[in-house]
């Protein structure tokens, strides 16, 4: 027995029509050639499946029961086309911080690539290195304090990761118009630790059984007052806008990026703290052209 999709294509769209001179016109053929597909349908299947009458076509039993297996073997090829669709589409998984710019610069990817597939992940330093880890995400984009980036790269490579170093910045502190340092371009450490803070991401991360912290800056966290900790932009900006908390962060920002020009930077005035923004990766990963452009726009933005 040999039958074909088209046969039982055909046959479904005449059974859901009514007449074979109206499934022709939906198929885009002719009456005599859907006579001769579903003729020899019946011929594999050694049955008829319609009763021959002059007006409309009634299934036999038999064609009743072709019909649902039918319905089913069609649909199951409509899912099997869309994987086939889906696998054409040049797919990117990254993972990064919360962030507009981040957010900004991969929209800005999807504008210059509308036909990719982009599965983008927000985590905390831990979760991002898991994200990459499991191979749920090809880069983890993220920023690590210079004087703790070598214990952090000790840390990835017992994972199989690496990390890539795309610059580096001064880390700033962002308030708003209620904050009491607003106006002031720097502050001391002392100023620094008197300040209450809402954080968008998990103060340190520890790896295995040692421990070990990695903070995002010289500043201990924990001496620090973290009232908020939220992975939501929009809290974190209605914060700062509404209310006298700051948020450390990297001294970086997307050129279209002027929304809330009343939100502004303090720097650190006797230990300033620079961050290295970069991405890991596992050691066997060879950046595709995605992952290029993307980490080319974040290098550009740190030294713009």
């Amino acid at each position: 027995m040999h039958i074909e999709i088209k046969q039982l294509k055909f046959f479904k769209v005449a059974c859901d029509c009514g007449s074979l001179t109206s499934a022709a016109a939906k198929l885009y053929t002719s009456q005599p050639n859907i006579s001769k597909v579903i003729a020899t349908l019946e011929k594999e299947l050694g049955s008829p499946l319609f009763e021959r009458r002059h007006k409309g076509l009634n299934l036999t039993p038999y064609g009743r029961q072709v019909y649902q297996y039918a319905e089913v073997i069609l649909k199951n090829v409509e899912l099997l086309n869309g994987i086939n669709q889906k696998k054409s589409r040049e797919t990117f998984n990254v993972s990064t911080y919360p962030g507009n710019a981040i957010a900004m610069m991969l929209v800005d990817l999807f504008e210059t690539h509308p036909d990719i597939s982009l599965f983008h992940r927000q985590g905390t330093v831990e979760e991002i290195v898991e994200h990459v880890e499991r191979g749920l995400s090809e880069i983890g984009i993220l920023y690590i304090a210079e004087r703790q980036l070598p214990i952090f790269q000790h840390i990835i490579e017992k994972k199989g990761l690496k990390f890539v170093s795309l610059g580096k910045r001064e880390a700033c502190i962002f308030i708003g118009p209620h904050n009491p340092f607003y106006g002031r371009t720097r502050i001391t450490s002392q100023e620094m630790s008197t300040l209450r803070y809402v954080t968008s991401l998990t103060d340190y991360f520890a790896m295995g059984h040692n421990m070990e912290k990695i903070y995002l800056g010289a500043v201990n966290f924990e001496e620090l007052i973290p009232i908020v900790q939220t992975n939501s932009d929009h809290l974190l900006i209605d914060l700062l806008m509404r209310t006298s908390i700051g948020n450390l962060g990297l001294d970086i920002s997307h050129p279209d990026y002027s929304t809330y020009p009343s939100i502004r930077k303090v720097y650190l005035e006797d230990d300033p703290i620079y961050l290295n923004m970069g991405y890991i990766t596992q050691h066997n990963y060879s950046p595709n052209g995605l992952a290029e452009e993307l980490t080319e726009r974040i290098k550009y933005l740190i030294f713009s």
